[in-house]
């Protein structure tokens, strides 16, 4: 359930129920409809609207800057469209993103951490194991095991409208071009079209416009560009020496303030740091943390090398 004390809520409706009270009439008694039966009845049930969630501040989003340097950019337009809300009222929607970069930036991390400072419902999606469009749209009550898919399941069971969904590694998409992934996306990405999206199973309208979306990409050529060209692409780069430095010490100081140690333990020494440059950026606090576990449990307020889980096992 999300803080909404940290939000600005409003409810918008997501379908219509006098459609899906027309679908009902449609049924017939085999199995397959008795299964779409209870379906519809639980959006009934739970109604059509949901929460429209906006952030009160950016100051939750700025503080990402910390912890990801190399995501500066994509950090200052999330801070300019909440205080473009903030400012005009509009509803609070992000630009479809593109985080491309290599293997080990931090793409897929950093995307988890975007809904978490939002505090936003978060969805994940690996696209590498995606072999067809009917895993984001729903599949045919004509196949066996069709059910909705993930864009139709992630707002009728939850109370948002305006989840972050996060489609992990969309150039590695592949499958049967029938069934293509990525004509699904350039639906999904065009308001007129989000506003009327129909799941393949449920077969009601759904409005999905004000759902954010983050891809990650390693090989942007992959994608085409009528996709491309519908999205924010950020070009995210590995961090230079003296910015991991400095980031691995923030990292480190920030855990000490959380843990009220500021004052007992002496700072990283070269080698320590060294141990950390290995890491990746989504390994970094956890290792650094159970580090300082590892030294307290020896009565021991400096890390050593033996901390790192990392340096014993190599």
């Amino acid at each position: 359930m999300l803080n909404l004390n940290l939000l600005s809520a409003k409810s918008v409706p997501v379908y219509d129920c006098d459609q899906v009270l027309h679908k009902i009439k449609d049924l017939n008694e085999n199995k397959e409809d008795l299964s779409l039966k209870k379906l519809y009845e639980k959006l009934l049930q739970k109604g059509a609207s949901r929460f429209l969630v906006s952030p009160y501040s950016a100051n939750y989003i700025k503080e990402l800057k910390i912890n990801h340097p190399n995501f500066v950019d994509v950090i200052d337009d999330i801070v300019g469209e909440i205080i473009t809300c903030q400012k005009t009222g509009k509803n609070f929607k992000l630009y479809p993103i593109l985080l491309a970069g290599d293997p080990g930036v931090g793409k897929t991390y950093f995307s988890k951490q975007i809904a978490h400072a939002l505090n936003s419902p978060f969805f994940y999606q690996n696209m590498s194991t995606l072999t067809a469009g009917w895993v984001l749209s729903g599949s045919s009550t004509t196949w066996s095991g069709a059910k909705c898919g993930k864009v139709a399941t992630s707002l009728i069971n939850e109370d948002y409208a305006n989840p972050l969904i996060l489609l992990d590694e969309l150039d590695k998409t592949g499958g049967d071009s029938r069934y293509d992934p990525f004509g699904v996306l350039l639906e999904l990405f065009e308001g007129e079209t989000a506003k009327q999206f129909k799941d393949e199973y449920l077969d009601v309208s759904i409005d999905s416009s004000y759902i954010n979306w983050v891809c990650t990409a390693n090989d942007i050529d992959r994608i085409p560009d009528y996709i491309q060209s519908r999205m924010s692409v950020y070009h995210i780069s590995k961090l230079e020496t003296l910015q991991q430095v400095e980031q691995t010490k923030k990292i480190f100081n920030m855990l000490l303030a959380e843990l009220n140690l500021q004052s007992a333990f002496e700072q990283m020494n070269d080698e320590v740091i060294a141990i950390c440059l290995s890491l990746s950026t989504r390994e970094l606090k956890k290792e650094i943390y159970n580090a300082i576990s590892r030294a307290l449990t020896e009565d021991r307020y400096r890390l050593i090398a033996k901390d790192f889980r990392t340096y014993a096992t190599n």
